[in-house]
This record gives C-alpha cells, structure tokens and sequence, in this order.
C-alpha cells in the first residue's frame, strides 16, 4: 500500500471516528455502542498505518492472503456485534415484559380503589 493510499485511509477512519464521537454526543449511540466501534475504528487505523502487521498476522492465522484474514477478523467483529445486540434486545424485552405486567396490576388496583369509592 503506498503512502497516498494509507492517508486516504486514514482519513476516511478519522472521519468516521469523528461521526460516531458526534452521534455519541447527540445521544444517537450509546456508550457502549460507540466504545465498539471507536475500538474497531483505532484496529482498523493501526492496520492500516502497520500493514506488516497484517502480513504478519495472516502468516500467523495460517492464510497466505492478508485480505482473507482481514475479511474473516471482520466478520468475526461482526458476530460479535450482533450477539451483543441480541444479548441486549433480550434485556429489553424482559424489561418490557416487567413494566407491562406492573402498568397491568397497577391499572387492576386503580379499578378496585374506584369500585369501592362508587356509592352502590
């Protein structure tokens, strides 16, 4: 990779680092989701200005090609996102399941106050 291209690289990841602190800030992801993709973000920008670290590591793994090592490192990444994110959805939905059944005996104990207030 020649130097012109590690810096449009680099830009491009400094740019999106920069748009995930300002969805941070927004309150459009939360801390957990931006710490991930920041840590995704710096690997990806070491890689990128260490490319024999690639090499090195695709030698490692087994793979002769860099790119394939890169591609699997990335859908591994991925799976792991998507766990998480099943992880928390099932969270939520216990958590949705809970307020629902409190609003129910909540709504259950205002019906009885209000039939006992009403004169017979």
């Amino acid at each position: 990779m020649n130097i012109q291209s590690k810096f449009a690289v680099s830009i491009v990841l400094v740019l999106l680092t920069l748009w995930i602190l300002r969805n941070f800030t927004h309150k459009k992801l939360n801390s957990d989701q931006a710490l991930f993709w920041l840590c995704l973000l710096c690997g990806a920008e070491i890689l990128t200005l260490f490319p024999a670290l690639v090499h090195k590591a695709s030698l490692l793994w087994g793979n002769l090609i860099p790119v394939s090592w890169i591609s699997f490192m990335g859908i591994i990444c991925l799976i792991a996102y998507l766990l998480h994110q099943s992880i928390k959805l099932n969270e939520l939905r216990a958590h949705f399941v809970q307020l629902t059944r409190q609003i129910a005996f909540l709504e259950e104990r205002v019906r009885h106050a209000e039939s006992l207030r009403e004169p017979q």
